[in-house]
């Protein structure tokens, strides 16, 4: 028995099925500033006081300042606000010479002499006295004259004779007329106390005291 035929059965056609197109690239947002919780305090306080710009983060922030020199009068100084300002006066300056009236009114920028301002003469002066000693003055030094310059030692023959000189001028007792006495029997002064008294009076001819007296002063 002969097969069939096969039948030819058309496929389905094949649905359209839309493919979505790719995303774009998804680009991060930026990461905002993590800002403490002291500086949100402090900028809302500023933004209370409408300070928050002048405050804030950028490239002029705080106030206002003026430029001047020390010497020179507050009036005419330039006022900086910006940057702008700084740069300008910067460069305005730039090509001013130093010794111009304008840096130093007092001096024209230049030492005059030995001249100084009176709180800096005082100031050297504290100093100076801190770091030397002061020096006392004082006149030269006099050479000492003694008011009874002392005879000079006599010799061994002439001690009877200044012995019995400076006796009668210290005691009042005038015993010279027995010197040659003395010399003949060689009593000189350095014995003459060691002689008993009763002997020197017999030879002296002489009070019995002003032996004594003579004896003590020799």
């Amino acid at each position: 028995m002969p097969l069939p035929a096969a039948v030819a059965v058309p496929l389905p056609a094949a649905a359209a099925v839309p493919v979505p197109a790719p995303a774009p690239l998804a680009v991060p947002a930026p990461i905002p500033a993590v800002v403490p919780a002291v500086g949100i305090n402090l900028l809302a306080m500023l933004k209370v006081h409408n300070l928050a710009e002048m405050y804030s983060l950028g490239i002029n922030t705080g106030l206002p300042f003026s430029l001047y020199w020390t010497v020179v009068v507050k009036l005419g100084a330039t006022t900086i606000d910006t940057d702008h300002d700084w740069l300008a006066a910067g460069e305005a300056n730039k090509y001013e010479p130093p010794a111009g009236p304008d840096f130093d009114e007092a001096n024209n920028g230049r030492l005059q002499g030995t001249t100084q301002s009176p709180m800096l003469a005082n100031q050297l002066a504290a100093i100076s006295a801190r770091a030397k000693p002061m020096l006392v003055p004082s006149t030269p030094a006099q050479k000492m004259k003694a008011d009874n310059p002392l005879s000079p030692v006599p010799s061994v023959k002439m001690e009877l004779h200044a012995c019995l000189e400076a006796f009668f001028h210290l005691k009042d007792i005038n015993i010279r007329g027995t010197e040659p006495l003395l010399e003949d029997l060689e009593l000189t002064p350095d014995i003459i106390a060691e002689v008993p008294v009763n002997h020197l009076v017999e030879v002296m001819g002489i009070k019995e005291g002003q032996v004594q007296k003579f004896q003590s002063f020799c």
